[in-house]
Protein backbone atom coordinates (compact mmCIF):
# COMPACT_ATOMS: atom_id res chain seq x y z
CA UNK A 1 0.00 0.00 0.00
CA UNK A 2 1.28 3.21 -1.06
CA UNK A 3 1.57 5.88 1.53
CA UNK A 4 -0.57 8.69 1.86
CA UNK A 5 0.98 12.34 0.42
CA UNK A 6 0.96 15.08 2.92
CA UNK A 7 -0.23 18.31 0.46
CA UNK A 8 0.61 21.44 2.05
CA UNK A 9 -2.30 23.95 2.55
CA UNK A 10 -0.02 26.79 1.23
CA UNK A 11 0.07 24.25 -2.46
CA UNK A 12 -3.29 23.72 -3.18
CA UNK A 13 -5.03 26.46 -5.37
CA UNK A 14 -6.97 29.42 -4.04
CA UNK A 15 -9.33 28.52 -6.46
CA UNK A 16 -10.10 25.01 -4.96
CA UNK A 17 -10.67 26.91 -1.67
CA UNK A 18 -12.96 29.27 -2.93
CA UNK A 19 -14.84 27.04 -4.34
CA UNK A 20 -15.07 24.73 -1.50
CA UNK A 21 -15.80 27.94 0.64
CA UNK A 22 -18.04 30.24 -1.53
CA UNK A 23 -21.06 29.16 -0.01
CA UNK A 24 -20.55 28.63 3.82
CA UNK A 25 -22.37 30.89 6.29
CA UNK A 26 -20.68 33.89 8.08
CA UNK A 27 -20.01 32.28 10.77
CA UNK A 28 -18.39 29.57 9.22
CA UNK A 29 -16.02 32.03 7.24
CA UNK A 30 -15.03 33.74 10.49
CA UNK A 31 -14.44 30.65 12.15
CA UNK A 32 -12.31 29.62 8.85
CA UNK A 33 -10.91 32.98 9.21
CA UNK A 34 -8.87 32.28 12.76
CA UNK A 35 -7.44 28.74 11.24
CA UNK A 36 -4.30 30.05 9.87
CA UNK A 37 -2.90 32.41 7.37
CA UNK A 38 -3.45 31.01 4.27
CA UNK A 39 -7.19 30.28 4.97
CA UNK A 40 -7.61 33.92 6.74
CA UNK A 41 -6.16 35.50 3.04
CA UNK A 42 -8.84 33.40 1.31
CA UNK A 43 -11.87 34.14 3.95
CA UNK A 44 -11.37 37.67 4.22
CA UNK A 45 -12.46 39.03 0.77
CA UNK A 46 -15.68 36.31 0.87
CA UNK A 47 -16.75 37.69 4.65
CA UNK A 48 -16.86 41.33 2.73
CA UNK A 49 -18.38 40.24 -0.44
CA UNK A 50 -21.68 40.33 -0.01
CA UNK A 51 -22.78 43.47 2.68
CA UNK A 52 -26.71 43.66 4.01
CA UNK A 53 -28.38 45.83 6.30
CA UNK A 54 -31.85 45.12 7.13
CA UNK A 55 -33.97 47.74 8.68
CA UNK A 56 -35.10 46.45 12.62
CA UNK A 57 -39.15 47.10 13.43
CA UNK A 58 -39.37 49.47 16.00
CA UNK A 59 -41.70 48.80 19.40
CA UNK A 60 -42.42 51.30 22.24
CA UNK A 61 -40.25 49.76 24.97
CA UNK A 62 -37.64 48.51 22.14
CA UNK A 63 -36.71 51.95 20.22
CA UNK A 64 -33.26 52.36 22.24
CA UNK A 65 -31.70 49.10 21.08
CA UNK A 66 -32.76 50.07 17.45
CA UNK A 67 -31.06 53.36 17.68
CA UNK A 68 -28.18 51.89 19.09
CA UNK A 69 -27.90 49.06 16.41
CA UNK A 70 -28.49 51.87 13.64
CA UNK A 71 -25.49 53.95 15.73
CA UNK A 72 -23.28 50.78 15.43
CA UNK A 73 -24.27 49.95 11.66
CA UNK A 74 -23.08 53.26 10.98
CA UNK A 75 -19.85 52.75 12.45
CA UNK A 76 -19.25 49.94 10.36
CA UNK A 77 -19.67 51.37 7.06
CA UNK A 78 -17.62 54.48 7.96
CA UNK A 79 -14.87 52.10 8.80
CA UNK A 80 -15.23 49.92 6.16
CA UNK A 81 -15.05 52.81 3.49
CA UNK A 82 -11.18 53.68 4.32
CA UNK A 83 -10.63 49.60 4.77
CA UNK A 84 -9.04 47.54 1.79
CA UNK A 85 -11.83 45.03 2.35
CA UNK A 86 -14.14 47.79 0.45
CA UNK A 87 -12.36 46.34 -2.47
CA UNK A 88 -14.08 43.09 -2.21
CA UNK A 89 -17.62 44.08 -1.57
CA UNK A 90 -19.67 42.74 -4.95
CA UNK A 91 -23.15 43.32 -3.41
CA UNK A 92 -24.87 46.06 -1.29
CA UNK A 93 -28.62 45.50 0.33
CA UNK A 94 -29.85 48.44 1.72
CA UNK A 95 -33.13 48.77 3.72
CA UNK A 96 -35.92 46.92 4.42
CA UNK A 97 -39.85 47.38 5.29
CA UNK A 98 -39.98 48.43 8.50
CA UNK A 99 -37.44 51.62 7.14
CA UNK A 100 -40.76 52.67 5.81
CA UNK A 101 -42.34 53.47 9.21
CA UNK A 102 -39.43 55.50 10.60
CA UNK A 103 -40.83 58.58 9.54
CA UNK A 104 -44.15 58.14 11.36
CA UNK A 105 -43.00 57.08 14.85
CA UNK A 106 -43.15 59.94 16.52
CA UNK A 107 -46.64 59.57 15.06
CA UNK A 108 -46.94 56.08 16.29
CA UNK A 109 -45.97 56.86 19.65
CA UNK A 110 -47.08 60.24 20.66
CA UNK A 111 -46.00 59.27 24.23
CA UNK A 112 -42.22 58.33 23.94
CA UNK A 113 -40.33 61.97 23.71
CA UNK A 114 -37.68 61.20 22.01
CA UNK A 115 -38.98 58.25 19.42
CA UNK A 116 -37.71 60.87 16.41
CA UNK A 117 -33.62 59.88 17.47
CA UNK A 118 -34.02 56.46 15.46
CA UNK A 119 -35.57 58.27 12.40
CA UNK A 120 -32.43 60.59 12.86
CA UNK A 121 -29.73 57.72 13.47
CA UNK A 122 -31.41 55.95 10.23
CA UNK A 123 -30.71 58.93 8.06
CA UNK A 124 -27.68 59.51 9.27
CA UNK A 125 -26.98 55.73 8.50
CA UNK A 126 -28.53 56.37 5.14
CA UNK A 127 -26.24 59.71 4.49
CA UNK A 128 -23.12 57.31 5.20
CA UNK A 129 -24.12 54.56 3.54
CA UNK A 130 -24.73 57.32 0.16
CA UNK A 131 -21.42 58.90 0.81
CA UNK A 132 -19.35 55.14 0.75
CA UNK A 133 -20.47 53.92 -2.24
CA UNK A 134 -17.61 55.21 -4.59
CA UNK A 135 -15.27 53.35 -2.37
CA UNK A 136 -16.69 50.11 -3.48
CA UNK A 137 -15.17 50.55 -6.84
CA UNK A 138 -15.95 46.67 -7.26
CA UNK A 139 -19.81 46.84 -6.53
CA UNK A 140 -21.76 44.79 -8.86
CA UNK A 141 -25.16 44.48 -7.79
CA UNK A 142 -26.83 47.43 -5.27
CA UNK A 143 -30.81 46.79 -3.47
CA UNK A 144 -31.98 50.56 -2.55
CA UNK A 145 -35.07 50.52 -0.52
CA UNK A 146 -36.58 53.70 0.59
CA UNK A 147 -33.50 55.95 -0.04
CA UNK A 148 -33.60 59.44 -1.32
CA UNK A 149 -31.91 59.66 -5.35
CA UNK A 150 -30.47 62.53 -5.16
CA UNK A 151 -28.30 64.54 -7.90
CA UNK A 152 -24.77 63.39 -5.84
CA UNK A 153 -26.02 59.94 -5.65
CA UNK A 154 -26.84 59.22 -9.39
CA UNK A 155 -23.19 60.83 -9.86
CA UNK A 156 -22.04 58.17 -7.63
CA UNK A 157 -23.90 55.04 -9.42
CA UNK A 158 -22.84 56.22 -12.98
CA UNK A 159 -19.03 55.83 -11.62
CA UNK A 160 -19.18 52.78 -10.30
CA UNK A 161 -17.16 50.92 -12.73
CA UNK A 162 -18.37 47.47 -12.12
CA UNK A 163 -21.94 48.53 -11.36
CA UNK A 164 -23.97 45.94 -13.40
CA UNK A 165 -27.43 45.51 -11.34
CA UNK A 166 -29.48 48.06 -9.71
CA UNK A 167 -32.78 47.60 -7.64
CA UNK A 168 -34.79 50.62 -6.66
CA UNK A 169 -38.06 49.91 -4.86
CA UNK A 170 -39.60 53.11 -2.80
CA UNK A 171 -37.55 55.85 -3.42
CA UNK A 172 -38.01 59.42 -3.86
CA UNK A 173 -36.12 61.30 -6.34
CA UNK A 174 -35.13 64.96 -6.18
CA UNK A 175 -34.96 65.02 -10.12
CA UNK A 176 -35.52 62.87 -13.32
CA UNK A 177 -32.57 64.44 -14.88
CA UNK A 178 -29.27 63.25 -14.55
CA UNK A 179 -26.17 61.07 -16.36
CA UNK A 180 -27.26 57.33 -17.71
CA UNK A 181 -25.72 54.28 -15.95
CA UNK A 182 -24.62 51.50 -17.72
CA UNK A 183 -26.41 48.82 -16.34
CA UNK A 184 -26.87 45.18 -17.51
CA UNK A 185 -29.74 44.55 -14.92
CA UNK A 186 -32.25 47.28 -13.85
CA UNK A 187 -35.56 46.88 -11.78
CA UNK A 188 -37.73 49.58 -10.84
CA UNK A 189 -40.25 49.50 -7.90
CA UNK A 190 -42.62 52.41 -6.83
CA UNK A 191 -40.85 55.80 -6.33
CA UNK A 192 -41.86 59.52 -6.44
CA UNK A 193 -40.63 62.53 -6.78
CA UNK A 194 -40.16 65.39 -3.90
CA UNK A 195 -40.58 68.31 -6.32
CA UNK A 196 -41.49 69.46 -9.47
CA UNK A 197 -39.42 68.18 -12.47
CA UNK A 198 -39.68 67.86 -16.05
CA UNK A 199 -39.05 64.99 -18.01
CA UNK A 200 -37.31 63.37 -19.46
CA UNK A 201 -36.49 60.64 -16.86
CA UNK A 202 -32.58 59.14 -17.43
CA UNK A 203 -31.40 57.02 -15.59
CA UNK A 204 -30.50 54.06 -17.28
CA UNK A 205 -28.47 53.48 -20.56
CA UNK A 206 -30.07 51.74 -23.61
CA UNK A 207 -26.90 50.08 -24.89
CA UNK A 208 -25.73 47.40 -22.07
CA UNK A 209 -29.06 46.58 -20.84
CA UNK A 210 -30.11 43.05 -20.71
CA UNK A 211 -33.03 42.60 -18.27
CA UNK A 212 -35.21 45.33 -17.35
CA UNK A 213 -38.65 45.11 -14.45
CA UNK A 214 -40.61 47.42 -13.59
CA UNK A 215 -43.69 47.30 -11.26
CA UNK A 216 -45.83 49.93 -10.40
CA UNK A 217 -48.34 52.35 -12.59
CA UNK A 218 -45.46 55.19 -12.47
CA UNK A 219 -43.25 53.49 -15.16
CA UNK A 220 -44.86 55.80 -17.74
CA UNK A 221 -42.12 58.72 -17.57
CA UNK A 222 -39.42 55.94 -17.70
CA UNK A 223 -40.69 54.84 -20.99
CA UNK A 224 -41.65 57.92 -22.58
CA UNK A 225 -37.76 58.73 -22.15
CA UNK A 226 -36.82 55.28 -23.56
CA UNK A 227 -39.82 56.55 -26.32
CA UNK A 228 -38.35 60.01 -27.08
CA UNK A 229 -34.88 58.36 -27.15
CA UNK A 230 -35.43 56.76 -30.54
CA UNK A 231 -32.65 54.76 -29.40
CA UNK A 232 -32.82 50.11 -30.00
CA UNK A 233 -32.28 48.32 -27.09
CA UNK A 234 -29.79 46.13 -28.81
CA UNK A 235 -29.07 43.62 -25.40
CA UNK A 236 -32.19 43.65 -24.05
CA UNK A 237 -33.68 39.54 -23.74
CA UNK A 238 -36.13 39.91 -20.80
CA UNK A 239 -38.95 42.55 -19.69
CA UNK A 240 -41.06 41.90 -17.03
CA UNK A 241 -43.69 44.75 -16.38
CA UNK A 242 -46.65 45.31 -14.11
CA UNK A 243 -48.88 46.42 -17.16
CA UNK A 244 -51.28 49.03 -16.59
CA UNK A 245 -53.91 50.88 -18.78
CA UNK A 246 -52.70 54.27 -18.81
CA UNK A 247 -48.97 52.57 -19.89
CA UNK A 248 -50.25 50.40 -22.26
CA UNK A 249 -49.94 52.73 -25.37
CA UNK A 250 -45.91 53.70 -24.45
CA UNK A 251 -45.03 50.09 -23.82
CA UNK A 252 -46.18 48.82 -27.39
CA UNK A 253 -44.38 51.82 -28.76
CA UNK A 254 -41.40 50.88 -26.69
CA UNK A 255 -41.57 47.25 -27.78
CA UNK A 256 -40.54 48.27 -31.25
CA UNK A 257 -37.07 49.53 -29.99
CA UNK A 258 -36.04 45.97 -28.42
CA UNK A 259 -35.15 44.04 -31.83
CA UNK A 260 -33.95 41.33 -29.96
CA UNK A 261 -36.20 40.58 -26.90
CA UNK A 262 -36.52 37.24 -25.87
CA UNK A 263 -38.97 36.45 -22.98
CA UNK A 264 -41.60 38.65 -21.65
CA UNK A 265 -43.61 38.47 -18.56
CA UNK A 266 -46.48 40.37 -18.04
CA UNK A 267 -47.46 40.78 -13.91
CA UNK A 268 -50.95 42.17 -14.52
CA UNK A 269 -54.19 42.32 -15.58
CA UNK A 270 -56.19 44.57 -17.87
CA UNK A 271 -58.93 46.41 -18.01
CA UNK A 272 -59.38 47.17 -21.69
CA UNK A 273 -57.90 44.65 -24.30
CA UNK A 274 -55.88 46.11 -27.30
CA UNK A 275 -58.18 46.36 -30.42
CA UNK A 276 -55.15 46.29 -32.61
CA UNK A 277 -52.09 43.54 -33.49
CA UNK A 278 -48.70 44.13 -32.55
CA UNK A 279 -46.75 46.11 -34.83
CA UNK A 280 -44.75 43.59 -37.16
CA UNK A 281 -41.69 45.20 -35.89
CA UNK A 282 -42.05 44.76 -32.21
CA UNK A 283 -40.39 41.60 -30.69
CA UNK A 284 -39.36 39.84 -33.78
CA UNK A 285 -37.46 37.20 -31.91
CA UNK A 286 -39.83 36.57 -28.55
CA UNK A 287 -39.79 32.46 -27.45
CA UNK A 288 -41.46 32.89 -24.03
CA UNK A 289 -44.25 34.73 -22.95
CA UNK A 290 -45.78 34.89 -19.08
CA UNK A 291 -48.70 36.71 -18.26
CA UNK A 292 -52.70 36.88 -18.23
CA UNK A 293 -54.47 34.34 -20.63
CA UNK A 294 -56.23 36.96 -22.35
CA UNK A 295 -53.34 38.48 -23.74
CA UNK A 296 -50.91 35.93 -24.52
CA UNK A 297 -52.64 35.79 -28.33
CA UNK A 298 -51.96 39.55 -28.85
CA UNK A 299 -48.14 39.16 -27.37
CA UNK A 300 -46.95 35.95 -29.46
CA UNK A 301 -49.40 36.24 -33.03
CA UNK A 302 -46.32 36.23 -35.68
CA UNK A 303 -43.07 35.32 -33.16
CA UNK A 304 -41.50 32.05 -32.59
CA UNK A 305 -42.64 31.60 -28.98
CA UNK A 306 -42.29 27.90 -28.09
CA UNK A 307 -42.59 28.34 -24.15
CA UNK A 308 -46.12 30.15 -22.62
CA UNK A 309 -46.76 30.30 -19.07
CA UNK A 310 -50.85 31.25 -18.47
CA UNK A 311 -52.09 32.98 -15.98
CA UNK A 312 -56.09 33.36 -15.27
CA UNK A 313 -57.87 35.67 -13.64
CA UNK A 314 -56.77 36.68 -9.52
CA UNK A 315 -59.98 35.76 -8.51
CA UNK A 316 -60.69 32.39 -7.89
CA UNK A 317 -64.52 33.10 -7.92
CA UNK A 318 -64.12 35.18 -10.78
CA UNK A 319 -62.02 32.10 -12.59
CA UNK A 320 -64.70 29.48 -11.70
CA UNK A 321 -67.79 31.00 -13.36
CA UNK A 322 -66.11 31.35 -16.26
CA UNK A 323 -67.29 28.43 -18.73
CA UNK A 324 -64.68 25.54 -20.28
CA UNK A 325 -65.88 26.26 -23.72
CA UNK A 326 -64.82 30.06 -23.00
CA UNK A 327 -60.79 28.71 -22.20
CA UNK A 328 -60.85 26.18 -24.97
CA UNK A 329 -61.69 29.27 -27.36
CA UNK A 330 -58.80 31.22 -26.21
CA UNK A 331 -56.78 28.13 -26.17
CA UNK A 332 -57.80 28.13 -29.59
CA UNK A 333 -57.02 31.62 -30.37
CA UNK A 334 -53.12 31.38 -28.46
CA UNK A 335 -52.80 27.76 -30.52
CA UNK A 336 -53.99 29.90 -33.66
CA UNK A 337 -51.14 32.58 -32.97
CA UNK A 338 -48.43 30.39 -31.91
CA UNK A 339 -48.72 26.73 -33.37
CA UNK A 340 -45.26 26.13 -32.39
CA UNK A 341 -45.48 25.60 -29.01
CA UNK A 342 -43.13 23.06 -26.94
CA UNK A 343 -43.53 23.80 -23.38
CA UNK A 344 -47.05 25.23 -21.76
CA UNK A 345 -47.66 25.90 -18.22
CA UNK A 346 -51.29 26.88 -17.55
CA UNK A 347 -53.57 27.43 -14.74
CA UNK A 348 -56.96 26.34 -14.63
CA UNK A 349 -59.60 25.34 -12.17
CA UNK A 350 -60.09 21.79 -11.88
CA UNK A 351 -63.50 21.55 -12.94
CA UNK A 352 -62.35 22.77 -16.61
CA UNK A 353 -59.06 20.25 -16.26
CA UNK A 354 -60.73 17.47 -18.49
CA UNK A 355 -61.94 20.53 -21.49
CA UNK A 356 -58.38 22.08 -21.31
CA UNK A 357 -56.56 19.07 -21.57
CA UNK A 358 -58.28 17.62 -24.66
CA UNK A 359 -57.69 21.78 -26.33
CA UNK A 360 -53.98 21.21 -25.53
CA UNK A 361 -53.62 17.79 -26.58
CA UNK A 362 -55.73 19.02 -29.97
CA UNK A 363 -53.85 22.03 -31.20
CA UNK A 364 -50.00 21.39 -29.67
CA UNK A 365 -49.74 18.12 -31.19
CA UNK A 366 -46.13 17.93 -30.45
CA UNK A 367 -45.58 19.47 -27.20
CA UNK A 368 -43.07 18.53 -24.63
CA UNK A 369 -43.31 19.70 -21.24
CA UNK A 370 -46.93 20.19 -19.63
CA UNK A 371 -47.27 21.84 -16.28
CA UNK A 372 -50.82 21.79 -15.42
CA UNK A 373 -51.83 24.15 -11.60
CA UNK A 374 -55.11 23.56 -10.76
CA UNK A 375 -57.14 26.13 -8.67
CA UNK A 376 -59.55 25.51 -6.79
CA UNK A 377 -63.07 27.33 -4.82
CA UNK A 378 -64.06 26.24 -1.72
CA UNK A 379 -68.27 26.90 -0.78
CA UNK A 380 -69.40 25.59 3.51
CA UNK A 381 -70.41 22.01 2.80
CA UNK A 382 -74.04 21.32 3.06
CA UNK A 383 -75.35 18.66 5.87
CA UNK A 384 -75.18 15.94 2.99
CA UNK A 385 -71.97 16.85 1.83
CA UNK A 386 -71.90 16.11 -1.61
CA UNK A 387 -70.38 17.67 -4.53
CA UNK A 388 -72.01 18.33 -7.50
CA UNK A 389 -70.30 20.04 -10.43
CA UNK A 390 -71.90 20.32 -14.15
CA UNK A 391 -70.14 19.18 -16.88
CA UNK A 392 -69.39 21.52 -20.42
CA UNK A 393 -71.56 19.22 -22.27
CA UNK A 394 -74.69 20.11 -19.84
CA UNK A 395 -73.52 23.41 -18.83
CA UNK A 396 -76.29 25.06 -21.79
CA UNK A 397 -78.77 23.46 -19.91
CA UNK A 398 -78.05 24.08 -16.40
CA UNK A 399 -76.96 28.02 -17.08
CA UNK A 400 -79.20 30.79 -16.38
CA UNK A 401 -80.49 33.29 -19.06
CA UNK A 402 -77.02 35.57 -18.65
CA UNK A 403 -75.10 32.63 -19.38
CA UNK A 404 -73.07 32.05 -15.70
CA UNK A 405 -73.11 29.18 -14.00
CA UNK A 406 -75.31 28.93 -11.10
CA UNK A 407 -73.49 28.18 -7.75
CA UNK A 408 -76.26 27.06 -4.75
CA UNK A 409 -74.91 27.71 -1.63
CA UNK A 410 -75.62 24.28 -0.29
CA UNK A 411 -73.40 22.60 -2.39
CA UNK A 412 -69.65 21.82 -1.53
CA UNK A 413 -66.81 23.05 -4.29
CA UNK A 414 -63.92 21.37 -3.57
CA UNK A 415 -61.63 20.89 -6.51
CA UNK A 416 -59.86 18.00 -3.98
CA UNK A 417 -59.68 14.52 -6.32
CA UNK A 418 -61.84 13.83 -9.57
CA UNK A 419 -61.96 10.11 -10.36
CA UNK A 420 -63.31 9.46 -14.46
CA UNK A 421 -60.39 7.55 -15.06
CA UNK A 422 -61.35 5.22 -17.76
CA UNK A 423 -59.91 1.82 -16.51
CA UNK A 424 -58.22 2.48 -13.07
CA UNK A 425 -58.22 5.33 -10.57
CA UNK A 426 -54.40 5.60 -10.11
CA UNK A 427 -54.94 6.99 -6.46
CA UNK A 428 -56.59 4.46 -5.02
CA UNK A 429 -55.59 3.31 -1.86
CA UNK A 430 -57.83 0.58 -1.54
CA UNK A 431 -56.48 -2.58 -0.58
CA UNK A 432 -59.43 -4.37 -2.43
CA UNK A 433 -60.52 -3.54 -6.23
CA UNK A 434 -63.47 -2.17 -6.56
CA UNK A 435 -64.74 -1.04 -9.94
CA UNK A 436 -63.45 2.37 -11.37
CA UNK A 437 -65.79 5.59 -11.15
CA UNK A 438 -66.51 5.88 -14.65
CA UNK A 439 -67.53 9.99 -15.98
CA UNK A 440 -70.79 10.15 -15.70
CA UNK A 441 -72.21 13.17 -18.29
CA UNK A 442 -73.00 16.46 -16.35
CA UNK A 443 -71.38 14.91 -12.90
CA UNK A 444 -68.02 14.77 -10.77
CA UNK A 445 -67.47 12.31 -7.98
CA UNK A 446 -65.13 13.90 -5.38
CA UNK A 447 -63.01 11.35 -3.28
CA UNK A 448 -61.40 12.49 -0.03
CA UNK A 449 -58.21 11.64 -0.13
CA UNK A 450 -56.13 11.47 -3.56
CA UNK A 451 -54.57 13.46 -5.46
CA UNK A 452 -56.75 14.57 -8.33
CA UNK A 453 -54.55 14.94 -11.58
CA UNK A 454 -53.42 11.28 -12.70
CA UNK A 455 -56.97 10.68 -12.94
CA UNK A 456 -57.92 13.30 -15.16
CA UNK A 457 -54.90 13.02 -17.37
CA UNK A 458 -55.17 9.05 -17.87
CA UNK A 459 -59.50 10.08 -18.88
CA UNK A 460 -57.83 9.76 -22.51
CA UNK A 461 -56.46 13.04 -23.40
CA UNK A 462 -53.40 12.50 -24.46
CA UNK A 463 -49.96 14.34 -25.18
CA UNK A 464 -48.00 11.28 -27.56
CA UNK A 465 -44.88 13.49 -27.87
CA UNK A 466 -44.80 14.73 -24.32
CA UNK A 467 -41.11 14.40 -22.93
CA UNK A 468 -41.73 16.05 -19.06
CA UNK A 469 -45.18 16.48 -16.97
CA UNK A 470 -45.32 18.06 -14.36
CA UNK A 471 -48.15 18.17 -11.44
CA UNK A 472 -48.74 20.87 -8.85
CA UNK A 473 -50.90 20.80 -6.08
CA UNK A 474 -52.83 23.79 -5.19
CA UNK A 475 -51.00 25.88 -2.12
CA UNK A 476 -55.12 26.47 -1.68
CA UNK A 477 -55.38 22.88 -0.15
CA UNK A 478 -55.11 23.27 3.07
CA UNK A 479 -57.05 22.99 6.41
CA UNK A 480 -58.33 19.24 7.92
CA UNK A 481 -59.66 18.35 4.39
CA UNK A 482 -56.55 18.87 2.97
CA UNK A 483 -55.93 15.81 0.56
CA UNK A 484 -52.98 14.38 1.11
CA UNK A 485 -49.97 14.81 -1.25
CA UNK A 486 -48.92 12.38 -3.48
CA UNK A 487 -47.55 8.95 -1.61
CA UNK A 488 -44.83 6.58 -2.78
CA UNK A 489 -47.50 3.99 -4.44
CA UNK A 490 -49.23 7.17 -5.89
CA UNK A 491 -46.14 8.44 -7.50
CA UNK A 492 -45.73 4.67 -8.52
CA UNK A 493 -48.84 3.85 -9.86
CA UNK A 494 -48.89 7.37 -11.70
CA UNK A 495 -45.85 6.31 -13.38
CA UNK A 496 -46.77 3.30 -14.98
CA UNK A 497 -49.49 4.20 -15.97
CA UNK A 498 -48.72 7.16 -17.79
CA UNK A 499 -45.59 5.78 -19.24
CA UNK A 500 -47.80 3.20 -20.92
CA UNK A 501 -50.15 6.35 -22.55
CA UNK A 502 -47.26 8.98 -22.89
CA UNK A 503 -44.60 7.07 -24.70
CA UNK A 504 -41.91 9.56 -25.16
CA UNK A 505 -42.31 10.67 -21.43
CA UNK A 506 -39.10 10.99 -20.06
CA UNK A 507 -39.53 12.84 -16.76
CA UNK A 508 -42.56 13.37 -14.57
CA UNK A 509 -42.35 16.10 -11.72
CA UNK A 510 -44.81 15.22 -8.43
CA UNK A 511 -43.90 18.94 -6.86
CA UNK A 512 -42.22 19.05 -3.42
CA UNK A 513 -38.68 17.83 -5.44
CA UNK A 514 -40.99 14.96 -6.12
CA UNK A 515 -38.50 13.94 -9.64
CA UNK A 516 -38.71 11.37 -11.70
CA UNK A 517 -36.60 10.19 -14.67
CA UNK A 518 -36.30 7.83 -16.82
CA UNK A 519 -33.08 6.22 -17.98
CA UNK A 520 -33.27 3.79 -20.46
CA UNK A 521 -35.37 1.09 -18.85
CA UNK A 522 -35.39 2.77 -15.15
CA UNK A 523 -37.09 5.36 -13.20
CA UNK A 524 -35.16 7.09 -10.59
CA UNK A 525 -36.17 9.65 -8.08
CA UNK A 526 -33.74 12.50 -8.32
CA UNK A 527 -33.48 13.15 -4.71
CA UNK A 528 -33.43 10.53 -2.97
CA UNK A 529 -32.36 7.80 -5.81
CA UNK A 530 -35.37 5.22 -5.26
CA UNK A 531 -35.92 3.18 -8.91
CA UNK A 532 -38.66 1.44 -10.09
CA UNK A 533 -38.45 -1.03 -13.19
CA UNK A 534 -40.26 0.28 -16.52
CA UNK A 535 -42.61 -1.62 -17.38
CA UNK A 536 -43.34 0.04 -21.09
CA UNK A 537 -40.28 0.56 -21.89
CA UNK A 538 -38.64 -3.25 -20.83
CA UNK A 539 -41.55 -4.66 -23.07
Amino acid sequence: MSPSVSLPLADIATEIWLNCWSFCSTKDLRRLVLVCRVFRDICHPLLFQHQRFDAPGVTQPGWPSVARSLHRTTQRLAKLQDSPHALSVRSWSFGSTPSREYPSLEEMFPNVRNIKIVLQKYLHLETVLKSSLGAYSNLRSLYLFRVLIDDALRETLAGLPSLESLEIDWCPFSNLDGPLIPLKEFKMGVWWLTSSSPLPFNIVSPSALRTLTLIGDRSYALLHTFNSMEQQFPNLRIICIELHDVILGRFLKFLKLCPHLEELEITSFLTKLPTKPLSHRAIPRLRSFKGPRQLAAFFIAGRPVSTIELEGSTDAWEEWRIPAREIVSEIAEIANAAPGILSLTMNAMMRQIPDVSAAIATHWPNLQELRLVPRDVYVPPSPVGRVVLYDSDSESEEESDDGEDQIRVDERVDERVVEFSDSESLSSRSSSPEPPVQRVPGEYKFSEDSNPLPDVLISGYMYYTLQALRLTTPDSWDGPDKPETFSVEDEHRSILALERQLPTLRELDFGERRVWRLYRTVWTQISSGEKIASIHHSA
